[in-house]
């Protein structure tokens, strides 16, 4: 139950769901909206129907690629995300997975599609190779699978809220090689996007609730929204910014 200044108090319920599992039951009609993280999915709900345009840009969430302290795979801060990939693939198939080993969700989520294009931004694609023993499909929810990477010594892509949640001991036993930045061009870049349903039950209160988060109140609570003491996400961009 939320109530704020000038606006009515109102609840709601939610469902724990990766972005493909989001935009499906907006599809179904079984939610009213979504946030969600694919924005090319989200043209297509559009496109076909299930969801009404525009595509509210909610807030700016940020990729990050985590891995071990010891780092085996010797990667430079100074280094391009692809370039970072490169060496972790390179130096896992020369070693056949005994110095360096990679974490996938491998689910369809928001976090496995950017995996996979940074993966096809190096032409390669481990995930269709079986004999790639140094690639770890874990099929879960974002906090086991950091979680699993971190207690294995595994590289992995995880988002800043996933990272934020990890108790101080275990996140202690992490490093972040990179981490998005708030630019529109980042590879990185997380953006959130909430849809609402083209027959949504409650369409009038969504549409309400989409221009009141996407307002000045909502992004200012966005923007002083922090977890652990840290701040989360961005606000969503400005028109005309880069």
């Amino acid at each position: 139950m939320t109530q704020t200044q000038n606006h009515s108090a109102f609840q709601i319920a939610y469902y724990k769901a990766s972005s493909p599992h989001a935009l499906n039951l907006l599809k179904t009609k079984a939610i009213d909206l979504s946030i969600t993280y694919t924005p090319v999915a989200e043209s297509l709900a559009i496109a076909e129907g299930s969801a009404n345009s525009p595509a509210y840009y909610v807030f700016r969430d940020h990729f990050m690629l985590v891995g071990p302290k010891q780092d085996p795979a010797e990667i430079q801060a100074s280094e391009t995300i692809e370039t970072m990939i490169a060496k972790l693939y390179d130096e896992a198939e020369r070693s056949d997975g005994q110095r360096v080993r990679w974490l996938s969700r491998f689910d369809g989520s928001a976090t496995c599609v950017k995996e996979t294009e940074l993966w096809l931004s190096i032409g390669r694609m481990p995930f269709c190779h079986p004999q790639a023993a140094w690639f770890h499909k874990y099929h879960t929810f974002p906090v086991a699978a950091l979680t699993a990477a971190l207690v294995l010594g595994e590289y992995t892509l995880t988002d800043r809220g996933t990272y934020l949640t990890l108790p101080p001991a275990l996140r202690s036993q992490a490093r972040v090689f990179k981490e998005a930045s708030d630019g529109l061009d980042d590879r990185l870049l997380n953006p959130a996007h909430l849809l609402i349903a083209r027959e949504a039950e409650n369409g009038e209160m969504a549409r309400r609730f989409a221009e009141w988060v996407t307002g000045r109140e909502g992004q200012m609570l966005i923007r002083g929204f922090e977890k652990g003491g840290e701040k989360l996400y961005s606000v969503a961009p400005e028109t005309g910014e880069v």
